[in-house]
Protein backbone atom coordinates (compact mmCIF):
# COMPACT_ATOMS: atom_id res chain seq x y z
CA UNK A 1 0.00 0.00 0.00
CA UNK A 2 3.15 2.33 1.10
CA UNK A 3 4.51 1.45 -2.74
CA UNK A 4 1.04 2.03 -4.62
CA UNK A 5 0.87 6.18 -2.52
CA UNK A 6 4.33 6.80 -3.26
CA UNK A 7 3.56 6.03 -6.99
CA UNK A 8 0.44 8.07 -7.00
CA UNK A 9 2.04 11.04 -4.87
CA UNK A 10 4.63 10.68 -7.69
CA UNK A 11 2.14 10.80 -10.76
CA UNK A 12 0.37 13.06 -9.70
CA UNK A 13 3.06 15.80 -8.32
CA UNK A 14 4.18 15.18 -11.65
CA UNK A 15 1.44 15.77 -13.63
CA UNK A 16 0.28 18.56 -11.73
CA UNK A 17 3.59 20.02 -11.87
CA UNK A 18 3.86 19.82 -16.28
CA UNK A 19 0.38 21.17 -16.54
CA UNK A 20 0.37 24.18 -13.51
CA UNK A 21 4.29 25.05 -14.92
CA UNK A 22 3.57 24.27 -18.73
CA UNK A 23 6.72 22.37 -19.05
CA UNK A 24 7.38 18.31 -19.66
CA UNK A 25 6.45 15.03 -17.57
CA UNK A 26 9.68 14.51 -17.24
CA UNK A 27 10.74 17.54 -15.46
CA UNK A 28 7.27 17.31 -13.72
CA UNK A 29 8.91 13.97 -12.57
CA UNK A 30 12.11 15.48 -11.40
CA UNK A 31 9.91 17.57 -9.25
CA UNK A 32 7.87 15.02 -7.57
CA UNK A 33 11.32 12.97 -7.13
CA UNK A 34 12.86 16.29 -5.28
CA UNK A 35 9.93 16.59 -3.06
CA UNK A 36 9.72 12.84 -2.46
CA UNK A 37 13.35 12.90 -1.38
CA UNK A 38 12.94 15.75 1.08
CA UNK A 39 10.20 13.47 2.98
CA UNK A 40 10.83 12.04 6.31
CA UNK A 41 9.95 8.60 4.67
CA UNK A 42 12.18 9.27 1.83
CA UNK A 43 14.46 6.59 2.47
CA UNK A 44 11.42 4.24 2.84
CA UNK A 45 10.02 5.09 -0.47
CA UNK A 46 13.28 4.45 -2.07
CA UNK A 47 13.63 1.02 -0.59
CA UNK A 48 10.15 -0.09 -1.94
CA UNK A 49 10.16 1.19 -5.08
CA UNK A 50 13.60 -0.98 -5.91
CA UNK A 51 12.01 -3.16 -8.11
CA UNK A 52 10.23 -0.85 -9.80
CA UNK A 53 13.36 0.74 -10.41
CA UNK A 54 14.51 -2.20 -12.01
CA UNK A 55 11.58 -3.06 -13.92
CA UNK A 56 11.70 0.12 -15.74
CA UNK A 57 15.37 -0.22 -16.66
CA UNK A 58 14.63 -3.74 -17.98
CA UNK A 59 11.40 -1.94 -19.80
CA UNK A 60 14.07 1.26 -21.33
CA UNK A 61 16.90 -1.13 -22.32
CA UNK A 62 14.10 -3.63 -24.35
CA UNK A 63 12.60 -0.28 -26.30
CA UNK A 64 15.80 0.92 -27.00
CA UNK A 65 17.12 -2.38 -28.46
CA UNK A 66 13.76 -2.41 -30.37
CA UNK A 67 14.94 0.79 -32.31
CA UNK A 68 18.08 -0.66 -33.60
CA UNK A 69 17.61 -1.42 -36.76
CA UNK A 70 20.25 -4.23 -37.91
CA UNK A 71 19.84 -3.38 -41.75
CA UNK A 72 22.41 -1.04 -41.22
CA UNK A 73 24.98 -3.01 -41.27
CA UNK A 74 24.61 -4.37 -44.67
CA UNK A 75 23.14 -1.12 -45.91
CA UNK A 76 25.62 1.42 -44.81
CA UNK A 77 28.52 -0.31 -43.48
CA UNK A 78 31.55 2.11 -44.11
CA UNK A 79 29.54 4.51 -41.91
CA UNK A 80 28.80 2.19 -38.94
CA UNK A 81 32.55 1.53 -39.15
CA UNK A 82 33.70 4.84 -38.93
CA UNK A 83 31.33 6.07 -36.65
CA UNK A 84 32.66 3.24 -34.48
CA UNK A 85 35.90 3.85 -35.01
CA UNK A 86 35.60 7.93 -34.01
CA UNK A 87 34.07 6.61 -30.96
CA UNK A 88 36.76 3.95 -30.11
CA UNK A 89 39.55 5.84 -30.88
CA UNK A 90 38.21 9.44 -30.09
CA UNK A 91 37.79 8.07 -26.30
CA UNK A 92 40.79 6.99 -26.38
CA UNK A 93 42.95 10.22 -26.89
CA UNK A 94 40.47 12.16 -24.55
CA UNK A 95 41.81 9.49 -21.70
CA UNK A 96 45.24 10.17 -22.91
CA UNK A 97 44.80 14.15 -22.68
CA UNK A 98 42.89 14.31 -19.38
CA UNK A 99 45.59 11.96 -18.02
CA UNK A 100 48.60 14.11 -18.85
CA UNK A 101 49.95 16.51 -16.69
CA UNK A 102 50.67 20.37 -17.37
CA UNK A 103 53.88 21.08 -18.64
CA UNK A 104 55.12 23.36 -16.04
CA UNK A 105 57.93 22.27 -13.70
CA UNK A 106 55.95 22.49 -10.26
CA UNK A 107 53.15 20.52 -12.20
CA UNK A 108 55.92 17.96 -13.05
CA UNK A 109 57.60 18.06 -9.66
CA UNK A 110 54.27 17.80 -7.40
CA UNK A 111 53.60 14.97 -10.13
CA UNK A 112 56.25 13.01 -9.61
CA UNK A 113 56.48 13.44 -5.57
CA UNK A 114 52.95 11.67 -5.87
CA UNK A 115 54.08 9.06 -7.29
CA UNK A 116 57.05 8.60 -4.53
CA UNK A 117 54.85 8.80 -2.15
CA UNK A 118 51.97 6.25 -3.56
CA UNK A 119 55.02 3.82 -3.95
CA UNK A 120 55.95 4.23 -0.53
CA UNK A 121 59.14 6.20 -1.03
CA UNK A 122 59.81 9.40 1.60
CA UNK A 123 62.11 11.11 -0.20
CA UNK A 124 60.82 14.18 -2.50
CA UNK A 125 62.29 16.24 -5.14
CA UNK A 126 63.98 19.43 -4.70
Amino acid sequence: LFRLAVLAISLGVAFGAAILFDVSFALGAFFAGMILSESELSHRAAQETLPLRDAFAVLFFVSVGMLVNPMIVLRDPLALLATVFIIVVGKSVAAYAIDLPPLKWSSLKYYFRMEDEIDGEEEAYG
